[in-house]
């Protein structure tokens, strides 16, 4: 009898550290349907620990971070699709007008451009927007962010694990995942809880430019503590064939 409880006794804090770690896992997960969503991203850091990056959040802040992550990436798609699809529109009626204004000859001679040109370009335009449905896409991502959010108030009801599931079910009918979009939302949900630097993804400017455009890998935005240590370990390398020479 002794001897149980002494076992049970020990084995307790192994499971409530296993526990934490397997919570940490999940939420670090990258938000997204498929690719992003099976991606661990913050479940372990260099030294492939899950403790280490997630692991001091409180449950209650872990499942925030999930929330908070995939509103700020809906909100980041939605806001590109809704920039392109307006430009495109305004191109459109702007190809009218100008299809318009060089039929009646109103163009001063600079700026005379074949009609047949202009209404081609429109049509491509139009053509695009009808065949990729930019703002069918939008509305997606609009209406994903918006249940994102109401799940950020059912944190109060305390049932976190249950929140995150809905929120990966929500994932379910979302498009193929962006990573670089990705890994500046998990930036962002890091830096609502002070999260040290070292943990951060590593976004470089021209991927934080194309990141709606191209998809990348997961594997193209390293952790900075994974970056300095590759940085130090290559200058070590260094010294240490100037001192053999």
């Amino acid at each position: 009898m002794g001897d149980d409880r002494e076992k049970a006794t020990s084995s307790a804090p192994t499971s409530t550290a296993t526990a934490t770690t397997q919570a940490a896992e999940e939420a670090a997960r990258g938000p997204g349907a498929g690719s992003r969503d099976t991606t661990s991203e913050a479940a372990t850091n260099g030294s492939g620990s899950a403790q280490e990056t997630l692991g001091s959040l409180t449950e209650r802040q872990i499942c925030e971070h999930f929330l908070l992550r995939n509103v700020r990436y809906q909100e980041d798609r939605e806001t590109y699709f809704r920039r392109l699809n307006r430009f495109m529109s305004f191109f459109t009626l702007m190809s009218g007008l100008g299809t318009i204004a060089a039929l009646a000859g109103k163009l001063p001679e600079y700026a005379k451009v074949d009609p047949a040109v202009i209404a081609a370009a429109t049509s491509t335009v139009g053509a695009l927007q009808l065949v990729f449905g930019f703002a069918r896409t939008e509305g997606l991502h609009a209406d994903l962010r918006r249940q994102f959010l109401r799940l950020l108030a059912e944190i109060e009801d305390g049932d976190y694990k249950g929140v995150q599931k809905k929120g990966r079910a929500l994932l379910t009918g979302e498009p193929p995942g962006y990573f670089a979009v990705n890994a500046l939302a998990y930036n962002a949900a890091q830096a609502r809880f002070d999260r040290p630097v070292a943990y951060n993804k590593r976004v470089r400017l021209w991927q934080r430019l194309t990141r709606n455009m191209f998809r990348f890998t997961d594997t193209t935005f390293p952790r900075y503590e994974d970056v300095w240590a590759k940085r130090a370990a290559r200058w070590q390398a260094m010294l240490r064939i100037l001192r053999i020479g």
